[in-house]
Order: structure tokens, then sequence, then C-alpha cells
């Protein structure tokens, strides 16, 4: 006789159907002011503590390149580990609700970080059209938005602009990042760039290529300061 185990994994997914209100990475139930993900999980997510201080890796290796005023991460990201969870019900599974929330979290730790206290605009990168419409959302805007709610700072997801429908990073080398993101942005509103300081997220931050060649298009347009965050950094 198969019986499934109380705390079996196809048994967790069934009751978290009919209950919501339960942590997906546990599957203990939610109390008030929790939301997607339990304060015993979060306390054991591997965060960066990037957003502490400005020398960071990330922060080293970009400032180098595009010559950044901050940059930061949430969480370190490994293969079979909970952050990846996150992400994959995240991306792949279209928990929006679910983005948001780590976005508002993670926005809170930015909220301490001095270097964004006069950000004026939250952007994300974006996906191209065919893309998002193949996906139904882009989900760097769902974690901008979230931040944005943190900072309490505007939004602006239109300025940006992908041109080219190039195929995933996942797969490809370092140098083969490169060549798959070249010249691929454009900022289209000039005036929602010219002059300010725009926070830029992603979801994932590997070897930076895509992030540099938004940068690139943002600089052309003459932001006056431009800063990252990312969910996640590949450990």
């Amino acid at each position: 006789m198969n019986i499934i185990k109380p705390f079996s994994k196809s048994w967790k997914s069934f009751v978290q159907l009919i209950y919501p209100n339960l942590c997906f990475l546990c599957g203990d139930g939610l109390v008030k002011g929790e939301s997607g993900i339990c304060i015993g999980c979060d306390a054991s997510l591997p965060k960066t503590l990037y957003w502490e201080y400005n020398n960071n890796p990330i922060y080293n290796s970009m400032h180098a390149r595009c010559g950044i005023e901050h940059a930061s991460a949430y969480l370190f990201f490994q293969k079979q580990n909970k952050v990846q969870k996150i992400m994959h019900r995240f991306k792949y599974h279209g928990d929006k609700i679910l983005g948001m929330e780590m976005g508002r979290r993670f926005g809170l730790r930015l909220k301490e970080v001095d270097l964004l206290a006069d950000v004026d605009v939250v952007m994300a990168i974006p996906l191209h059209i065919s893309k998002q419409m193949q996906r139904g959302f882009n989900q760097s805007e769902i974690l901008a938005e979230g931040i944005a709610q943190s900072l309490r700072k505007k939004t602006d997801f239109k300025a940006l602009k992908r041109n080219i429908a190039n195929s995933s990073q996942t797969t490809k080398n370092r140098i083969e990042r490169w060549e798959n993101v070249e010249s691929i942005f454009s900022v289209n509103i000039p005036k929602s760039v010219s002059g300010k300081h725009i926070l830029l997220i992603d979801d994932v931050f590997t070897t930076g290529a895509t992030m540099e060649a938004c940068i690139e298009a943002i600089q052309k347009a003459n932001a006056n300061k431009i800063s990252i965050a990312t969910l996640a950094v590949s450990d």
C-alpha cells in the first residue's frame, strides 16, 4: 500500500494548494505578518550582507567596468539550496506574490544604504517583448516593484528597451554570455534617465554581462549615477 508520508514533497505541494498560507519551503503555517516564507526559513537563507559595505565582489567587478555608485545582492545562489527553490517558484512557476515579497524584504535592507538615499527611479533589466508575452511577466520588474515599495521610490519600466530577443544565458560560458548581450539594450525615453540616479534591478548576477550591457545604454543617455541590485548572486 502506497501511503503518502505526512511531510513528503508531494504531500506538502498538495496541502499548499488547499491551504496557501503555508511556508512553501518548510510547510509550516504562516503567522500574521509573514508572506510566502516563514521567519525561521527567512533567517536560514544565505544572505550576502553586501549592502553593508561597498567593497564587495559585485561592486569591485562592476565599478571597474562601468563606474557604478553601489552594487548589492540579497542572497547567495547555489544549486539545490533554498534560494534556487525560491527562484524557480518565482521565475518559472509564476509566483509573483513571492517575488514581490522577496523584493520588499531586500528593499528594507537597501533602505539602510546611504548611497541609495538619492535614487530617483528604480528600473529593471527589460525582457524582449516576445519573451515577456511568452512568460507573462518580467521577473526583474516584479522584484523592482517590491524594492521600490520599501524604498518609497518610483519605478519606470518603459524607458529601457531590449531590442533583440537573444538566446538564454543559462547554458553559455563567460565569453558567450558577453557576445550574447552586446548592444541589445537602448533607452527610448532619455528624459527618464538623463541627470538621474538609477537603481537597476535584475534577478541573478553571474558574470555581469547583461547588467553591463544595460548600464552602457543608460550611460549613453546621460544618467548621473547608476546603482545595481540583484536578488541573488552565484556563489
